[in-house]
């Protein structure tokens, strides 16, 4: 008889472990679809305040005017009172002064102590700018005044000779006016751009760029219908 066939690990005494193929696929098959619920499954947040969602800032409450407090402070005006109020730790700034001189006319009037103060402590150009721009702000003013004083005397003057010479043509004007009114419907209108009337500083502007002449070099000149 044949002898049986041996397979060589047996001879060896190996010992090979041995695997159902069946429950391979079934351990398989569960890995595959616990990581799918895995996937499918929102993440829970442990947190309490995450589940109620994000909260929303309380609305801001409009305080009364009386109640509100001041709004900030500018830098350029912080820069003017620290001059007139604590100097030894005042920095010159160039922006800062340019700034102040180009608002000289319209700063608050809660900082016109430390205006002057800054003002009178001016030196070199920015001085010399400061004296040129209020003396032709008071001759502008000036030339206005008198001017618009000339044209209504003018006018006083013209009336009564018009007056008296409208009332002897009141005839003739009114049927010249209805043959010219035919003829000028029939005429295209040329349109006339009137030329820009100046226009006059204001009377703040102008007194306090006397008050500032005065303070830096002197001078209080005249400002007509004022003084």
């Amino acid at each position: 008889m044949p002898e049986e066939f041996v397979p060589a690990w047996k001879k060896l005494g190996l010992k090979v472990k041995q695997t159902d193929p069946l429950a391979v696929g079934i351990v398989g098959t569960e890995q595959n679809e616990n990581v799918k619920r895995k996937r499918k499954e929102p993440k829970q947040e442990t947190d309490a305040n995450a589940e109620k969602g994000p909260k929303k800032p309380p609305k801001r409450v409009k305080l009364p005017k009386n109640e509100r407090p001041p709004p900030p402070e500018a830098d350029q005006l912080a820069y003017l009172r620290q001059y007139h109020e604590d100097k030894e730790n005042w920095k010159f700034s160039k922006q800062k002064q340019n700034w102040i001189l180009k608002n000289l006319y319209t700063i608050e009037e809660s900082y016109a102590e430390a205006l002057d103060s800054y003002v009178d402590g001016l030196v070199g150009g920015a001085r010399d700018r400061v004296v040129e721009e209020a003396r032709k702000v008071i001759s502008e003013w000036n030339e206005f005044m008198t001017k618009e004083d000339e044209e209504e005397k003018e006018k006083e003057e013209s009336t009564s000779k018009e007056v008296a010479e409208k009332e002897e043509k009141i005839e003739e004007s009114n049927a010249e006016s209805s043959k010219s009114e035919t003829s000028e419907n029939s005429k295209p209108k040329s349109k006339t751009q009137e030329p820009p009337q100046p226009v006059a500083p204001s009377e703040s502007k102008a007194i306090k760029a006397r008050h500032f002449l005065e303070l830096l070099v002197g001078e209080k000149p005249k400002l007509e219908f004022i003084d």
